[in-house]
Order: C-alpha cells, then sequence, then structure tokens
C-alpha cells in the first residue's frame, strides 16, 4: 500500500507541526485549550483516555449535535472517517444503513459494525442491522466510534468497528424543555424533555412525535418515540440504571427507480404506491455497578428487546412480498475488573461474561407470477450465544502500553420453515465456535500524542436473513478476519486534535449476494448469500480539529478505502457502494449564547452499483453536498435555520442490480434535493 506509507509520512508531519503550533499560538485566550486528554469506553469497555488505546477513537458530543441539521443518528454519522451511511428511502429514516470499511456494500447483508445504545447491542435480531429510526438524536449525550475489529471484546458484529450511543441522564439542575420544528416536505417534530437530579435519585424523560410527507412521493413517515433513564445512588460506590426506550412507526416504502421511469416520474416520483410498513419496538435494561474496593469494580447489566415489524414490498413488474415479523432479544452481561500499579503506572484486568438469546418468527406471502411456486412462508428462528472475554492492559516502562483480549463465543441456531404451495417442511439446527484474539501496542511520544499498532483476528456470524432462503436454510459459514493496523494519534485539548489509522482486512467467507450463474448453488433469479472465499479490505482513515480562536473551530476528515475479490468467479473485482474516496470540512463559529453558525461540506466518490460485483455497470457518479445552519441561543433557549443541500445537488446514494431474473432491473434511489430545516426550543 503506497498511498499508505505517504500518508503516515505527510499526515507525522501535520501533526507534528500542529503540536508545535499549539504549544506556541493556538487557543491561547481559552482555558478550553487546558482540557484533559477525552475519556471513552468504548473501545476498551472501560473507561479509558483516548490516548491509550490502540485504535483510532473519536467522540461526538451533544455540543457538536447541537450544532448539525442532523435529525436521526445516520445524519451525525456522515462527516466520520471510516464509515459509510446511506438512505435508500430519501429524506426519512427508515432506510439508512452505517457501515465500515468497505462493509457497506448495499446488497442487503447485516452490518459489520456493532451499535450499541449505553453498552447493550441494538443490531436486530433478523438483520443484524440496527433501527436508526429509534435513537431520537435529542436524547444522545455523546455518540463513541471505535474504528476497527472488535471482536475479542464485543463478539459478533464489531468487524469494522464499534458506535456506542450514550444516552442522556439526570441534570445537575432540573429544566423541562419544549420545542418545536418545521421544514420542506411537510416535515414537523414535537418534542419534550424532563430531567433532574434530586438526592440519590436523577432522571432523564424525552418524548417526541414527528410527521413527514418525505423527498419522494410515497416516502410519508409517522413516528412516537420514548426514552427514560432513572438512576439511582445506593451508596457512594454503587449505582443502579433502569433504561427504557419505546418506538412507534408507519411510513411507506418509495422503492428504487430505473433512468426510465426517473424520467417518467421524475426524481421524486415513486412507482410502488402501495408499499406501507410499520414498526414497533420496546426495550427495557437494568444495570447495576459497584467498587467492591478501590482497586476492583463489577458491572452486571440485563436486557430485553420486543419488536414487531410489517412491510408490503413490491418488485416493479415482478410481483410483492408482505412480510410480518416479530423479534425478541434477551442480553445478560457481567464484567468484573482488577486495577494494580505497575511502575507507578495503571494496569488493568477484566473478565467478562455475555449471554444473548434471540427469537424471530415471521411469515411473508408471496404474490408473483413469473414465480408461483411459494404462496405463504412461515419461519421460527432461534439464536442463543454464549461468550467469555479477558483483557489485560500491562504497561511496559514509563511510555508503553500492551493491550491484550481473547474471546471464546459458541453459538447455536435451530429453526424451521414451512411452505404451503410446495407442501415442504424443514427444520434444523447449526453450531458455531469461534476464538478471537487481539494483541495491541500504545507508544506514548509525547503526553499529547502517540502511536499504536494492533493485530486481530474477528468474525462475524450469519444473520437469519442470510440463512433464510427460498428453498430452506442455506448452509453459511461465519465471517472471519485477520486485521492489521497502525497509526497516530494527538489530543492537545480543545487547541487541536488528529488522528490517522492505516488497515488490512483479509476477510475468509463473507458473505455475499452472487448471482445465480456464477453462483455454488445457482437456485434462485434474484440471487443467493454465500460465502466469498477472500475479500481484501484495506484502507485509511484520517480526522482534524483545530481551535484557532475560542469561538472558531475547523473539523476534516478523509477515507481512502479500497475492497477487493480476492478468490472466487469475481476475483479482482472491487466490492460496490463505498466509495473510495471520501471527506468532509466543518466550519464551527460562535460561543453558548449568541449567534452560532455552521457549515459541513462533503465529497463522495464514484462507486459501483451495489450487487453489481463484476464491475460491469455504469458507476454512481462523485457528488458534493454543502449543508449550513444558523442558531440564536439565549437564556431560556435556541430558535435555529438550517438548510441541507445548499448547492442543490442532484445525486443518488444508492444505485442497485437486482429484479427477476437477477440484472434485469437497475433501480435508483435519489436524494433529496435542496431543503430547508427551522425551529425553537425554550427551557423552563
Amino acid at each position: 500500500m503506497r498511498f499508505a506509507l505517504i500518508g503516515v509520512c505527510i499526515f507525522g508531519l501535520f501533526l507534528s507541526f500542529f503540536q508545535a503550533s499549539v504549544g506556541t499560538g493556538f487557543a491561547q485566550d481559552t482555558d478550553e485549550s487546558l482540557e484533559p486528554t477525552p475519556v471513552v469506553g468504548s473501545a476498551t469497555r472501560q473507561e479509558e483516555k483516548a490516548l491509550q488505546v490502540p485504535s483510532h477513537v473519536t467522540v461526538i458530543t451533544s455540543e457538536d449535535i447541537r450544532r448539525t441539521n442532523a435529525t436521526n443518528p445516520g445524519d451525525l454519522l456522515r462527516t466520520e472517517s471510516g464509515l459509510w451511511v446511506t438512505n435508500t428511502s430519501g429524506s426519512t429514516p427508515s432506510g439508512i444503513m452505517v457501515d465500515g470499511r468497505g462493509f457497506n456494500n448495499g446488497g442487503g447483508n447485516g452490518s459489520r459494525v456493532l451499535v450499541l445504545i449505553d453498552g447493550r447491542r441494538t443490531n436486530l435480531v433478523d438483520s443484524s442491522n440496527p433501527d436508526w429510526a429509534a435513537i431520537p438524536v435529542e436524547a444522545i449525550d455523546r455518540i463513541e466510534i471505535d474504528r476497527g475489529p472488535s471482536s475479542s471484546l464485543y463478539g459478533d458484529n464489531a468487524i469494522a468497528g464499534v458506535i456506542n450511543i450514550i444516552t442522556k441522564s439526570g441534570a445537575r439542575e432540573p429544566y423541562t424543555d419544549l420545542s418545536l420544528e418545521r421544514g420542506s416536505y411537510d416535515y414537523w417534530k414535537r418534542k419534550a424533555v424532563i430531567s433532574e437530579t434530586a438526592g440519590a435519585y436523577s432522571y432523564y424523560f424525552y418524548g417526541g412525535y414527528d410527521t413527514s410527507d418525505g423527498y419522494r412521493e410515497h416516502s410519508d413517515y409517522r413516528a412516537s418515540n420514548y426514552i427514560g433513564n432513572l438512576n439511582y445512588k445506593v451508596s457512594d460506590f454503587s449505582t443502579l440504571h433502569l433504561r427504557s426506550g419505546y418506538v412507534s412507526n408507519d411510513y411507506l416504502l418509495p422503492g428504487n427507480l430505473t433512468k426510465d421511469e426517473i424520467t417518467a416520474v421524475g426524481r421524486r416520483g415513486s412507482t410502488t404506491p402501495l408499499d406501507p410498513a410499520g414498526t414497533h419496538q420496546g426495550r427495557l435494561d437494568l444495570a447495576f455497578d459497584s467498587y467492591l474496593d478501590p482497586n476492583h469494580w463489577m458491572e452486571l447489566t440485563a436486557g430485553q428487546t420486543l419488536r414487531g415489524d410489517e412491510s408490503l414490498t413490491t418488485v416493479s413488474n415482478s410481483g410483492s412480498t408482505d412480510l410480518n415479523n416479530d423479534s425478541r432479544s434477551v442480553a445478560l452481561s457481567v464484567k468484573y475488573r482488577v486495577t494494580d500499579r505497575i511502575a507507578e503506572r495503571e494496569s488493568r484486568f477484566m473478565l467478562g461474561v455475555d449471554l444473548l438469546k434471540e427469537t424471530n418468527r415471521a411469515q411473508s406471502a408471496n404474490n408473483y407470477p413469473s414465480f408461483p411456486v411459494i404462496d405463504v412462508e412461515n419461519t421460527d428462528y432461534t439464536r442463543r450465544l454464549i461468550g467469555t472475554y479477558v483483557s489485560e492492559e500491562l504497561p511496559i516502562g514509563s511510555a508503553l502500553t500492551l493491550n491484550m483480549t481473547g474471546r471464546m463465543d459458541w453459538s447455536r441456531y435451530t429453526y424451521s420453515q414451512t411452505t404451503t404451495d410446495l407442501t415442504t417442511e424443514s427444520s434444523g439446527n447449526q453450531s458455531f465456535r469461534v476464538w478471537s484474539p487481539t494483541i495491541g501496542l500504545t507508544y506514548l511520544t509525547t503526553p499529547s500524542t502517540s502511536l499504536f499498532a494492533t493485530w486481530s483476528r474477528n468474525y462475524r456470524f450469519p444473520d437469519w436473513n442470510e440463512l433464510h432462503g427460498l428453498f430452506g436454510v442455506t448452509p453459511l459459514d461465519p465471517e472471519q478476519a485477520t486485521t492489521y493496523e497502525a497509526g497516530e494519534k494527538i489530543q492537545a485539548g480543545s487547541a487541536f486534535e488528529g488522528a490517522l489509522s492505516i488497515f488490512r482486512t483479509e476477510v475468509k467467507n463473507e458473505i455475499l449476494i452472487v448471482p445465480p450463474s456464477l453462483g455454488a448453488s445457482g437456485t434462485s433469479s434474484i440471487g443467493v448469500n454465500e460465502n466469498v472465499p477472500e475479500v481484501r479490505h484495506e484502507g485509511i482513515e484520517a480526522s482534524a480539529a483545530i481551535r484557532p480562536s475560542p469561538t472558531l473551530r475547523i473539523m476534516g476528515s478523509y477515507t481512502i478505502t479500497r475492497t477487493k475479490i480476492q478468490k472466487g468467479p469475481f476475483d479482482g473485482s472491487h466490492l460496490p457502494i463505498t466509495p473510495k474516496h471520501a471527506g468532509s470540512a466543518t466550519v464551527d463559529w460562535g460561543k453558548d449564547k449568541g449567534p452560532v453558525f455552521s457549515a459541513t461540506g462533503r465529497f463522495v466518490g464514484s462507486r459501483y452499483l451495489a450487487n453489481d460485483l463484476a464491475n460491469q455497470q455504469e458507476k454512481l457518479p462523485k457528488y458534493i453536498v454543502v449543508d449550513a445552519k444558523l442558531s440564536y441561543r439565549f437564556i431560556a433557549g435556541e430558535v435555529f435555520f438550517g438548510v441541507n443541500n445548499l448547492l442543490n445537488r442532484k445525486y443518488d446514494e444508492v444505485g442497485k442490480v437486482g429484479g427477476d431474473p437477477f440484472g434485469s432491473r437497475i433501480g435508483f434511489n435519489p436524494s433529496p434535493e435542496r431543503n430547508f430545516i427551522g425551529g425553537a426550543t425554550f427551557r423552563f
């Protein structure tokens, strides 16, 4: 990777220059330049200084969120290096997909990024993707993004990284917020927040209701959302946490459009006017953490999520599928940590156990005249996971730290499937056992700069949507990956921070939708999920932020991602949808009170259509999008006005090869043109 070595040299000089500048000029007039190194918890499952973590970690704070036009977490992640966000629905959150390091291929495969809310996994039972509509941005205190493989700590779904969303808790001073937002496409949002700390108790409650007609025709969206966090301080050393959430939404699926259909009905048009969908999801978590003494700490977490989905999906000129899906997830996690001192530095040992049981029951009614074989299909699926892990953080000398983590996971699938027209019934089970080790080194070159290097082996189990085929369960092996990564970080308070990571991941048995004519099974005209023998993911992820004055902050990120199939019928082809080049730049100006202005520009390079594993179709073109927001803050609240896609670019985030037979339809999902949003919040 010649470009990687060049990038290391350039960015190393860049960091050295700014480190010298921080000490002599930048942000001298603000105490913020003296802020301590940020503390994160997702990278090691325990609180840790970001410089000590052997990976590229960034944090999106509540103030960062407040300065954007984001209406969902996906919008917040678009400017982060290493991540790629797409939305097939246009302007509503119902079609959001987030993945990292070239794994977002648009084919409908499960996510390789593990998404947590307050430390507990939210990836769905059937698809292993999270529901981004279930997480209101107003309830987020911060988002920790740990790029790189984390299976040795978290297990399944963490090949490309971990996103931990920490929700807000009780405020020191009691307050009530009432907010109203209005925007293009008849967007309305009403929300209320109550928060307080009273003695040993603290609480945070959020309630919101938003509606939109959507950028596309037939993309209407209606959602109710609730978040409730209650904390009780049992003693000076122990705390009990009760966290809950509920979301109910109803929306329409606008589908994709061919070039001829865009000419006929326009970019905002739709050819699927009768495709409704709905989701109802509730979660409840109970956690207890305690310092048994100054050197021993433990945490116990238990939680349950119940979810129901309904949808009708139409494939133009082919037919439709009516789906009802109910799932349940029950999780239990125990962590125990021991802290010691070695040569005046802190050493940490951690032991943990994760238990997870997932069940999914679905019924689908199919109506495809050209494929009149399966009318009604019923499936039942259960997955049990047991994971145990150990982690050791060992200081070596005054500046070097060795991180070692190992995890063993056992997974057992039990399933049954029946069809009416074929009058078939199949059932069975599969079991997997996977070992995932990680070794990382961190070297503090200065108190504000560190170098890191990591080697790890990781995995992802197939999800139910991938195992489930038209004619029964498709046997699939877990994805297994070996990753080599190195990087550099600098944290000089708020005056300057920057990070660079370079990685190569060799994935064996990566699960992709393969066209039937080239697949091993070849049983379906719409393609099947199969294990591709070997795929290489490699790239560079860079991010930086500088504050030249107390009121001005400039941020930027750039990502180079290259994914290439190394073996199999598509040897030499690049995976689709994730661009090779992507970057962002943001300028923030303002203080806590008075006017605040923010503008962000995003560049996205060209990329292949989803499912175009042969790289034969015309690429989706590159584009630049600029968003801006102006706010005025006062003691009793805030008013704001924002513009998205200021330059009014016409672009498509997603395009796909599909249809029946496979490849007969090339459809695009047009993204919103220039649109506006405004609102006000009043605090009591």
